[in-house]
């Protein structure tokens, strides 16, 4: 993905908190097979990142 400039987080999950301006720019996306990792930083939006230990 780093070739076509899609900034992702390795090895994350797709749990996310959303405000409704967020969802909205994201309903401007005409997309039908939508990459959620590869957009959640394309829409600009402050972010952050939670950290926890995952066990088998």
């Amino acid at each position: 993905m780093d070739w076509m400039g899609v900034e992702t987080v390795y090895n994350h999950v797709d749990y996310r908190l959303i405000s409704s301006t967020a969802l909205q720019e994201f309903a401007n996306f005409k997309e039908v097979n939508i990459f959620l990792r590869g957009m959640v930083p394309l829409v600009g939006f402050k972010s952050t990142s939670v950290y926890y230990e995952r066990y088998e």
